[in-house]
């Protein structure tokens, strides 16, 4: 057996120098994006609650998997059987095999973790079999049941979770194909809420759970929370059998059974391989009979993809080149990433930037879509710089063209009247020192003596970015997956990370709406009015927010790579068609 290794403790990550570490180790200096942030929820300010005015109990709402207009549900496909290998790689094997005691993707998105199930499932069109768009009882970024049927809200903070007949544990022993009960969900989330464990902080708001009956769950909130579904999808929330975890009292070396689209059937240093479970109840996964995940390094991956080894990589911009002119064929997927990249960020405290019109000219001289072509190579993308799961949150690329073109039309403030200005730049990426010099030079032609100050990565944690300690700074985004922690932490006048200065009673409104909005319709509006809200204060926005490159075969179909929240769910999807003569 693949041997197994205790998992170190971990503190609860509050941010800093720690957090900034991980962001620097996963940056490389060829572009290679880092993996999805995966922290637990950090602590915030508390925030004022005088705002919030008594609700009344709304009337309870349902929302079905399979609902549709007509009175009858929308019939399933029929079963499409799995055909062919899916090869693919991650840098590192897992150190073991309990997913409620480990947050590395190694584990939860490219290992033994895949053969588990979530209540709900990412689903970014909202499309899951047999279920039209808008009937899937989702919230931001199109959140879908998987074990789950149905759902209700009986007020705000109390949902009720029908699970759906047709889930079943694989037929293996300790559980032997015996179907998933609501019991299975209550013991899975009270143990991955265990104190101390990395994933806790995923269900710090769950006040309780129950099981109703066999097929329902109740879950009662602390407080009202928007991303509720977002956080049972995540990557690391997973249904576990209750007889797997009493063989040993842990996961750490197994018995890897779950009622997921994929069986495990070994793990090893160097790769891990599955199969497919024809019994999962979705008919259209998975798409492949056996998937094979190769552990070897980055720059090995994009070797074993051009001689057919895998047959999808992520590659940075250098390499995603060299790959797409050697082979013409080779296809290739743009995921935009924002919240993850470059920030910039003014300090409106300082004496020379507590003026708008001074900050909306310094915004105004900058040149950010210039810099994507050549700083980024084209592989970022200009933004507030926001955590949404779903590009459709985010402000259009027009309107923040006109929302800048309107900056460069305030006339400027004679900078050279004032104190030389200082742009503290964290040591992340060399493209952040190109882009620190762009700036630099724009705010010179307003006038300004500008220094640039290199920083190391714990020092910009510590004093720059944690301490507020600027005039203005550039800098990787917190590893932060969750857009209302976001949000109340560094835009909240009550934010701990609000090291800006910059907030308003009604920028403060509209955070603390979206974080309670059940309505996911109601809740992107929000968000995008604060993206315009953070905006007109012109003091923080993203100039280089991540696109991740993955290139694949062309012999892929449904390739429609997403690991948002460690979620490995894309790679159920995948078929695999024809391969071409001397591809194994």
């Amino acid at each position: 057996m693949f041997p197994a290794k205790a998992p170190p403790r971990r503190a609860t990550l509050l941010w800093a120098a720690a957090a900034f570490a991980i962001i620097a180790a996963a940056c490389s200096s060829n572009g290679i994006p880092a993996p999805d942030p995966l922290v637990p929820t950090p602590i915030l300010a508390p925030i004022p609650t005088a705002t919030h005015a008594a609700t009344p109990t709304p009337e309870l709402k349902t929302a079905k998997a399979t609902a549709t207009a007509a009175p009858v549900a929308a019939p399933m496909p029929e079963r499409i059987l799995p055909l062919g290998v899916l090869r693919t790689a991650a840098p590192q094997p897992p150190v073991h095999f309990d997913p409620h005691q480990e947050a590395s993707p190694a584990l939860i998105t490219w290992g033994p973790a895949l053969v588990y199930d979530h209540l709900f499932r990412f689903d970014p069109d909202g499309l899951t079999a047999g279920a039209p768009p808008g009937s899937s009882g989702g919230s931001a970024g199109g959140v879908a049941c998987a074990l789950c049927e149905s759902w209700e809200m009986a007020d705000l903070t109390t949902y009720r979770i029908t699970l759906r007949p047709d889930a079943f544990w694989q037929d293996l022993p300790p559980v032997n194909g015996r179907k998933v009960v609501a019991s299975d969900v209550v013991f899975s989330f009270r143990r991955q809420a265990t104190p101390g464990w990395p994933n806790a902080g995923l269900l710090s708001n769950i006040e309780s759970i129950t099981a109703i009956d066999p097929q329902t769950v109740e879950i009662v909130l602390k407080r009202p929370d928007a991303e509720l579904f977002e956080l049972l999808a995540d990557g690391h929330s997973v249904i576990v059998a209750p007889e797997a975890v009493s063989e040993s009292g842990n996961l750490l070396e197994g018995p890897i059974v779950g009622s997921g689209p994929w069986l495990w059937k070994s793990t090893s240093e160097t790769r891990s391989v599955f199969g497919a479970n024809i019994a999962y109840y979705d008919p259209v996964r998975p798409g492949v009979t056996t998937l094979e995940i190769a552990y070897i390094s980055q720059g090995t991956q994009f070797t074993a993809l051009l001689t057919g080894i895998i047959d999808f990589a992520q590659l940075g911009p250098e390499e995603f080149e060299t790959a797409t002119s050697r082979n013409t064929t080779l296809r290739v997927v743009d995921v935009a990433q924002s919240g993850v990249g470059l920030e910039f960020a003014i300090n409106t405290g300082r004496a020379l930037f507590d003026s708008l019109e001074t900050r909306q000219a310094l915004l105004g001289a900058l040149t950010p879509w210039r810099n994507l072509a050549e700083i980024w190579s084209d592989d970022a993308f200009v933004s507030v710089g926001l955590p949404v799961t779903n590009p459709d949150w985010l402000l259009p690329e027009s309107e923040l063209r006109t929302i800048f073109s309107e900056f460069a039309s305030v006339p400027p403030t004679p900078l050279s009247l004032s104190r030389d200005i200082t742009i503290k730049v964290g040591l992340f990426d060399e493209r952040y020192q190109e882009q620190a010099r762009s700036i630099a030079d724009a705010l010179s032609r307003l006038g300004a003596t500008v220094i640039i100050e290199e920083v190391t990565t714990r020092e910009f944690g510590d004093a720059v970015w944690f301490g507020g300690d600027y005039d203005l700074f550039l800098g990787s985004q917190p590893p932060v997956a969750s857009l209302s922690d976001y949000l109340l932490a560094v835009y909240h006048s009550n934010g701990a990370w609000n090291t800006t200065g910059y907030s308003t009673p009604e920028l403060d409104g509209l955070i603390e709406a979206q974080a309670v909005e059940s309505d996911p319709a109601v809740r992107r509006q929000t968000v995008l009015e604060i993206q315009r809200q953070i905006l007109a204060g012109a003091h923080r926005f993203a100039p280089a927010s991540r696109v991740v490159r993955w290139v694949y075969w062309p012999f892929l179909e449904n390739f429609r790579p997403s690991t948002r929240r460690a979620d490995g769910n894309f790679l159920s999807a995948i078929r695999v068609g024809d391969r071409p003569p001397g591809r194994r």
